[in-house]
């Protein structure tokens, strides 16, 4: 799990491959207290290898989307736990629920 010290080094890598002035003057605290919380379940090398899958697939995207980067993640975890014999399977929320998670605004 990605702890506040890690995640330091998640959003320097971050404003690394969205170089974009905007996104970094709109990309403050409180949207960083979002991605910390969408991300945070995961290892921070999972994070940072996602995220620059994220970017490589979307090179014209402005900004990350977090929530479809916690959605990859969610389907990774899912899959691993399917492969490793089922353990924490049922545990997992479906697909469609990982995606309405990942698209709302707030955890409340």
């Amino acid at each position: 799990m990605v702890n506040e010290t890690e995640f330091s080094e998640v959003v320097a890598r971050i404003k690394e491959l969205w170089p974009s002035p905007a996104f970094h003057r709109d990309w403050n605290e409180p949207n960083q207290r979002i991605a910390f919380k969408k991300l945070s379940t995961f290892a921070q090398h999972e994070v940072l290898d996602c995220l620059e899958n994220h970017r490589y697939d979307n090179p014209d995207a402005r900004e990350p989307k977090f929530s479809e980067v916690a959605a990859k993640l969610w389907a990774v975890k899912k899959e691993r736990a399917a492969r490793t014999g089922g353990d924490g399977v049922s545990a997992l929320p479906s697909w469609p629920t990982i995606l309405a998670w990942g698209n709302r605004k707030s955890d409340d």
